[in-house]
């Protein structure tokens, strides 16, 4: 009997447990965070009264490494087990049962299963999937809980909705996994006989043909040969006919059915109608013959051996074809380059064929194809009218209009746009200042600035407005390419001659639309240039400007001696003489044999740059009062930034680095004064600026530059405090020619 319900006669059902929490209404389900709502369980963790445990799912062993949710590490995982049922089969003779294959698919990720019944010939059953992707539960008496992987093995059996599976087998994937989680997997076993189909494979052997059907067996070619077309490429002289001509074809065979396909191609005003095709895709007899009537040639001949001609009668088919007439068709063994074939009483030559065909037939690239081509009448020229001012657009569109009804849009140098482009600070823009050639007492003295493009070798023209000239300046020309009138017209491309950047020098005079402008200057930039690419502007070439200097001097060497003698160290020191004296006298002893801007030339040359410390101090001061004007104090920021660059720590970097970490650190310093700037720094070995020196000039806060005072101390103040060069370049009017070392190169020692 029953213990009283008094104290000390009970158990605590909470003895030697550690767990009082109360219950929660979120946990993890298969490892997934989630809402449990009513399911939640009481004190503790436990069940509360009357509610059943949760249904579990299958528990795998878990391995080394971080741990991961099912639903992640057996993603696309599936199981697969080879099973059948049996179901009655009532009053038939046939068969008492029949055996149904199925395949049974477990989906590792979350233990769902699918049932899917495997098609037979001839079943008379919708057969598929027989039950969807769902969990299954479990029959009584553990119902309320599902199938886990634990519940299949080979050789069980599952029940699934009152049907009973027998698995038999499962394939590879299905006995590696189970072996790794511990399981014994047996044998695969077989299916058992079943009585209907044992009965359908009886009445399928017993059912033989019993007619003398002929077999024409093709899908194996079409299979081996399809989308295997050869093409030929032939002709068919018709001109024996009356107004017969030579018509060009193209054949095509057909590998896959031995059909053949004729098209013709038409020329450009051949005034025939298009006929798409010539011959439609069809067999191609040898021999020319008419036309069959319908059902006058069939694949079969019946043949009657007894009974009248109508109803009762037997009839067989003839195999031997004792009635047919043999027809031959082309085979593609009977085509090559340079046969004959006869397409309906047509000859057709086969000239050439394409690459596919050569290769099918082993032809070999030295055998050239048949030249079928009767002369050709000549063609008349087409004269192309000149492009006038007056003509509407460009040039290169006058001439596509004329050699083409439909226009095509003229090709431009893409390449040499996106070379010579703007760059940085290279601008490959040629500037010139010119005058017009003229008497008129009002424009000798206007002044006009040109600018060539080398991209695009266009031209524009700019005057400066002068106040008081009476002439309004601003654009003259604006920017497009300018015909050269004393060029002409190029023969091969019909094209008129523009200026190119190689007609431009100092001292030459040309003609932009019938005003002729002397070109009197340019900015170093042009001498630069023109220097640096002296294979393409030979007026800037120094060797042969020397060689044709020294034919016209050296007939004249007393001469020459003498007139630079003379002019030299009366104000510059013995030796060198001023910028413009020596292109003054060299240009007026030369100026027959050479223009202005090949004298320049020379000066560059041998020109040596004078001392101008004074000019260091001014741009150092005009350096930080633009820096004192916004108040820009980030001089250590620009400092890390520098060395950053610097990868070697050698205190050094090139003068392009160092001016494109100003522009990106928003340095407010002009262009002009920041380039002067790091041109005066000193450099090393290597050519590389240093930087420390740099920034130390432009920090106004620790090394101001004396306004006033003594202008020498300032100056040697600035030399010592930044190590900068005594000397900087110098204006052409202030830079010093070494005469001497001109006449020795000239002449020799």
């Amino acid at each position: 009997m029953a213990l009283p319900f008094l104290p000390g006669n009970q158990f605590n059902p909470k003895l030697g447990s550690e767990k009082f929490h109360k219950s929660h209404c979120f946990d993890y389900n298969n490892q997934v965070p989630g809402y449990v709502g009513f399911d939640k369980s009481g004190i503790g963790g436990d069940l509360l009264p009357g509610r059943a445990p949760p249904p579990s799912f299958s528990k795998f062993p878990t391995g080394k490494g971080s741990a991961q949710p099912s639903w992640v590490a057996f993603d696309r995982q599936v199981l697969c087990f080879f099973s059948f049922c049996q179901e009655p089969v009532h009053e038939k003779r046939e068969e008492r049962s029949r055996l149904r294959k199925v395949n049974i698919y477990f989906y590792l990720e979350d233990d769902t299963i699918q049932v899917v019944e495997m098609k037979q010939q001839d079943s008379g059953m919708l057969q598929g999937t027989m039950v969807r992707r769902h969990r299954v539960p479990r029959p009584k008496p553990l119902d309320g809980s599902y199938f886990t992987v634990d519940d299949f093995s080979v050789g069980g059996e599952v029940q699934i909705y009152s049907k009973t599976f027998k698995i038999v087998s499962c394939d590879q994937f299905t006995r590696n996994f189970l072996t790794k989680m511990g399981k014994t997997v047996p044998e695969d076993g077989k299916f058992p006989g079943d009585d209907y189909t044992t009965h359908r494979e009886t009445i399928r052997a017993s059912m033989q043909s019993l007619r003398p059907y002929e077999k024409f067996d093709t899908l194996k070619q079409y299979l081996d040969n399809d989308r295997k077309v050869l093409r030929f490429y032939s002709v068919w002289d018709d001109t024996n006919n009356m107004f017969g001509e030579v018509r060009e074809m193209v054949l095509h065979y057909f590998l896959a059915d031995d059909t053949v396909e004729i098209v013709e191609l038409y020329k450009p005003n051949c005034q025939r109608d298009t006929i798409p095709v010539f011959l439609h895709r069809v067999r191609l007899p040898k021999s020319a013959h008419t036309v069959p009537q319908p059902g006058q040639t069939v694949n079969r001949t019946i043949l009657n051996v007894f009974g009248p001609m109508g109803k009762g009668g037997r009839h067989i088919l003839d195999n031997l074809r004792t009635g047919a007439e043999p027809v031959e068709y082309y085979h593609h063994s009977d085509l090559g380059v340079g046969r004959h074939i006869n397409v309906h009483g047509r000859r057709l030559l086969m000239c050439d064929a394409d690459g596919f065909t050569r290769n099918f037939y082993g032809m070999t690239d030295d055998e050239e194809p048949i030249e079928y081509r009767r002369d050709k009448l000549p063609v008349a020229p087409r004269p192309i009218p000149p492009h006038s001012d007056l003509s509407i657009g460009l040039q290169e569109d006058a001439i596509e209009n004329c050699k083409n009804l439909v226009p095509k849009v003229p090709k431009k140098d893409f390449i040499k746009f996106y070379v010579k482009d703007r760059h940085g600070l290279e601008s490959h823009v040629l500037r010139f200042l010119a005058k017009i050639q003229t008497d008129l007492p009002i424009d000798k003295d206007r002044r006009f600035v040109i600018s060539v493009f080398l991209s695009d070798d266009t031209i524009g023209i700019f005057e400066p407005p002068q106040r008081n000239s009476g002439v309004i300046g601003g654009q003259f020309l604006a920017r497009a390419r300018v015909v050269n009138p004393k060029a002409g017209i190029d023969p091969d491309t019909h094209h008129t001659r523009f200026y190119k950047p190689e007609d431009f020098a100092v001292g030459r005079t040309l003609t932009f639309n019938k005003h002729a402008f002397i070109l009197i200057d340019a900015d170093d930039y042009v001498y630069q240039y023109m220097e640096q690419n002296s294979h393409e502007f030979p007026q800037s070439s120094l060797t042969s400007i020397m060689a044709t200097l020294r034919s016209v001097s050296i007939e004249r060497q007393d001469e020459f001696t003498s007139s630079f003698k003379e002019a030299e160290g009366l104000s510059t020191g013995p030796g060198t003489m001023g910028y413009l004296d020596f292109v003054g006298i060299l240009l007026g002893l030369v100026s027959e044999h050479l223009i202005s801007h090949e004298v320049n030339t020379i000066a560059r040359c041998y020109v040596q740059q004078s001392s101008t410390v004074p000019e260091i101090t001014k741009i150092v001061s005009t350096a930080q009062e633009q820096l004192k004007k916004v108040n820009f104090e980030s001089f250590a920021r620009l400092l890390d930034l520098l060395r950053y660059e610097d990868e070697e720590g050698s205190g050094h970097l090139p003068r392009e680095v160092m001016r494109r970490v100003c522009v990106s650190s928003k340095v407010p310093l002009t262009r002009e004064v920041l380039s002067a700037l790091l041109d005066m720094c000193p450099r090393n070995e290597w050519n590389n600026v240093s930087y420390e020196k740099f920034v130390g000039a432009l920090n106004w806060r620790q090394n101001p530059m004396h306004a006033g005072g003594n202008e020498a101390a300032t100056i040697q103040h600035t030399i010592a405090a930044f190590s900068f060069p005594q000397s900087m370049p110098a204006a052409p009017e202030e830079r010093l020619v070494n005469c001497e070392r001109f006449l020795e190169d000239l002449f020799g020692k």
